[in-house]
C-alpha cells in the first residue's frame, strides 16, 4: 500500500512539472514567450537564478536564442551576441559520444552572458538522434556541485525531445511557408479534393481570387468552381485516375469553365496526402487568350475559314480517324472564276467580295463534319467525312446554283463561279495529303480548261463567224512561208507535230521541218534567261487560259549566237474548246541583234 502511494506522488510531481514545461513541449512562439516557464521548470529542481536556451541549426549556428534572469526575461539586445558563436565543433561530439569539456564550452561560449558578479554557469548540450539540437545555460550564486551538474543533464535529457520538436515543427513550418508561398505566387490554379467527397483540401490564392472564393478548404468543389451543377462533373477524369493502373497516373485535358467562362489546360493526379490518404491534385492553366491567337492564326482573315496549315492539320486528322474507322473522306478542290479579270476591272475591294461570297455559300452548304479551308488566293478545299464523290458534287452543285442567283438579284457585271474537282480518297492514300492534293488539283484543272475554252469559244461567237472561203489548204503554209522573210511555223496542237520553213531549219540547225515535239526541241535553243517566259507561255496556251503567244527572246543560231526575235502566235480550239492547231511567226530586227 506505501508504495503506491509513493507511485502516486511521483506521478503527482511528475504531472505537476511536465504542466509547467507545457509551454516549452506544444509553444511555437518565438523562445523569449516559453524561456519562464522553462525556468520554473529548471527551478523545481535547482536553485538557479539565472537560466538559457539556445536553438542550433543543422549547421550548428545559433538560430534563436532567450535568457531567464532574476525574474524578469532579458531584451532581444541583451542576448544578440548568441547569434555570433560558433558551435560547430560540436559536431564531432553528437558522431563520437565524447564529451564536451569545459575548456571546450568556455571558448565557444566566451562566458560573454556571465552577470556582473560572475555566477557561476554551467552549459549542457541537449542531443537527439545523434545531433546536438541547442544548449541549456544555467547560473547559481554558489558553485555547482558535482550532483547538481548530473541533475541538470538529466534535466537537459528530459527537454531534448520537447527541443527536438519544437525545432521539427519549425522546420515544418518554414517549409509550409515555403510550400504556401510557391503555391500563392504561381501564375496557375492549384487545389486538392478528396477522391471520394469532393472536398476542398487546399486551394492557392491565385485561384482563390479568380474564382471569388475566399474559404474554399471544406467545401465541395463542383458546388463553387462549376455554375448551376448538382453532382460531379461528367468530364471529372478522378474515375480515369482510379482506373489507370500506373503507379502515379495522371490526365491532361482541355475545360471549358462555365463559372468563369474561360479555357483551362488540366493536369490531373493522385498525391499522397498529410494523413496519408490518396488525394486528387490538379493544376490548370488559363490559355483562353492562347487558344484565341491561335484560332486567329489558323483562320484566314478574309473568309474566316481556317487558313491552309490549319486546315491541313485537320485533314491529316480526319483521313488518320477515317481509317481507324473504315470510313469514307472526299475532298473538293475549287478554283474562283476570273478573279483577276474582276481585281484588274473592278478594284480588289470587290475582288474581295467575289471571295467572301463564294466562301460564305459553300461553307454554308456543308454539313456537320463537312469543313473547308483556304489553300491560297483563290484555291479551296472542300473536305467531306462518310460522303461519296456523288454527295460531295451535289453539294458543290448546289452552291453554283445558288451564286447564279446571288449575281442575278445583285445584278453583278461579272461571273460569280468556280472551277471544281471531287476525289473520294482511297484507304491507301488516307497518309498521303500531297498525292491527295495532287490528284484532286489535276481533276480541277480538266473542267478548268473546259470552262476556259467554252468561254472562249462563246465570246468568239458573240464577235460573229467570218463568211465561207476556199481555197488550196494543202499548199496554202508553202504559199505563205515563201512569201515573207519571216519565219512562219504551225503546231498539231492534237499529235503536238511541228512544221518550221527551210530557212529556219537551215538558221538555226533544226531537226527536219517537220519535227515532233518542236516546242521542246526549241526551248533549247532559247537563253536560260527567257526560258521560263516562254514555258509559261506555252502551259497557259495548252491550259485555255489564253489563246495567243507574244514574246521577244534571245535564241542561239546555227554558228552559237544569240539573237533576238520576237515571236507571236495564236492558237484555233475546237467545238470542245480543246486546243487544235496553233500558228506563228518569228520576225527578226532589221538589224540583227547578235551576242556573243
Amino acid at each position: 500500500m506505501s508504495g503506491n502511494c509513493g507511485k502516486t506522488e511521483y506521478l503527482n510531481i511528475l504531472n505537476e512539472a511536465l504542466e509547467e514545461l507545457e509551454p516549452f513541449v506544444i509553444g511555437q512562439g518565438p523562445l523569449a514567450e516559453i524561456i519562464e516557464s522553462f525556468a520554473v521548470f529548471i527551478r523545481r529542481f535547482l536553485p538557479v537564478c539565472g537560466v538559457g536556451l539556445i536553438g542550433l541549426s543543422e549547421d550548428y549556428r545559433v538560430r534563436e536564442a532567450a535568457v531567464w534572469r532574476n525574474g524578469r526575461i532579458l531584451p532581444e539586445e541583451a542576448v544578440r551576441h548568441f547569434f555570433d558563436l560558433d558551435f560547430s565543433e560540436w559536431k564531432d561530439f553528437a558522431r563520437t559520444d565524447e564529451a564536451a569539456d569545459d575548456e571546450k564550452l568556455d571558448r565557444i561560449m566566451k562566458l560573454d552572458c556571465r552577470t556582473e558578479e560572475d555566477a557561476p554557469l554551467l552549459v549542457v548540450p541537449v542531443s537527439y538522434s545523434s545531433r546536438i539540437q541547442g544548449v541549456i545555460m544555467a547560473e547559481k550564486e554558489q558553485e555547482w556541485t558535482e550532483e547538481e551538474k548530473r541533475l541538470l543533464e538529466m534535466l537537459a535529457q528530459t527537454s531534448r525531445i520537447a527541443l527536438a520538436n519544437r525545432i521539427y515543427c519549425q522546420n515544418q513550418m518554414e517549409q509550409t511557408w515555403v510550400f504556401n508561398e510557391l503555391m500563392d505566387n504561381m501564375r496557375a490554379n492549384i487545389y486538392v479534393t478528396d477522391l471520394d467527397t469532393d472536398e476542398i483540401l487546399f486551394m492557392n490564392k491565385t485561384m482563390r481570387k479568380e474564382f471569388g472564393v475566399e474559404e474554399p478548404i471544406g467545401k465541395i468543389c463542383w458546388k463553387i468552381l462549376q455554375a448551376d451543377k448538382t453532382q460531379r462533373c461528367d468530364f471529372c477524369p478522378i474515375d480515369q485516375l482510379r482506373n489507370n493502373p500506373a503507379e502515379k497516373p495522371s490526365y491532361l485535358w482541355e475545360e471549358y469553365n462555365t463559372l468563369t467562362h474561360r479555357h483551362y489546360e488540366n493536369y490531373d493526379s493522385t498525391m499522397r496526402w498529410l494523413d496519408g490518404r490518396i488525394v486528387h491534385f490538379q493544376q490548370s492553366v488559363d490559355i483562353t487568350s492562347a487558344k484565341k491567337m491561335s484560332r486567329e492564326a489558323s483562320l484566314d482573315e478574309l473568309t474566316g475559314m481556317m487558313g491552309r496549315r490549319a486546315g491541313k492539320e485537320r485533314l491529316s486528322e480526319v483521313l488518320a480517324r477515317a481509317k481507324k474507322e473504315s470510313a469514307a473522306v472526299t475532298v473538293c478542290l475549287y478554283d474562283v472564276n476570273l478573279l483577276k479579270t474582276v481585281n484588274d476591272t473592278y478594284g480588289h475591294v470587290e475582288g474581295d467580295n467575289l471571295l467572301t461570297t463564294i466562301a460564305k455559300v459553300v461553307t454554308g452548304s456543308l454539313e456537320k463534319g463537312q469543313f473547308a479551308f483556304r489553300m491560297s488566293g483563290d484555291e479551296f478545299m472542300v473536305v467531306f467525312y462518310g460522303c461519296g464523290e456523288r454527295v460531295a458534287d451535289r453539294v458543290m452543285q448546289h452552291a453554283l446554283e445558288e451564286l447564279a442567283r446571288i449575281r442575278e438579284r445583285e445584278k453583278k457585271p461579272y461571273e460569280i463561279s468556280f472551277c471544281y474537282g471531287v476525289l473520294e480518297v482511297g484507304p491507301q492514300d488516307m497518309e498521303d495529303i500531297t498525292k491527295i492534293t495532287t490528284e484532286v488539283d489535276e481533276r480541277m484543272y480538266r473542267q478548268k480548261r473546259i470552262y476556259h475554252n467554252g468561254r472562249m469559244g462563246r465570246e468568239r461567237a458573240e464577235k460573229g463567224m467570218p463568211g465561207n472561203f476556199s481555197y488550196d489548204k494543202e499548199h496554202l503554209y508553202e504559199a505563205l512561208s515563201a512569201s515573207t522573210d519571216d519565219y512562219i511555223y504551225i503546231c498539231n496542237m492534237k499529235t503536238n507535230m511541228f512544221r518550221f520553213p527551210p530557212k529556219m531549219v537551215e538558221e538555226f540547225a533544226l531537226p527536219g521541218e517537220v519535227v515532233y515535239g518542236g516546242d521542246s526541241i526549241w526551248s533549247m535553243l532559247i537563253h536560260e534567261d527567257e526560258r521560263p517566259a516562254f514555258a509559261q507561255s506555252m502551259e497557259e496556251i495548252r491550259d485555255g487560259a489564253t489563246d495567243t503567244h507574244d514574246l521577244e527572246y534571245r535564241v542561239r543560231d546555227k554558228d552559237g549566237k544569240w539573237v533576238w526575235i520576237h515571236c507571236r502566235g495564236r492558237v484555233s480550239r475546237d467545238e470542245n474548246g480543246e486546243a487544235e492547231l496553233f500558228a506563228g511567226i518569228i520576225t527578226k530586227p532589221k538589224e540583227l541583234k547578235t551576242t556573243d
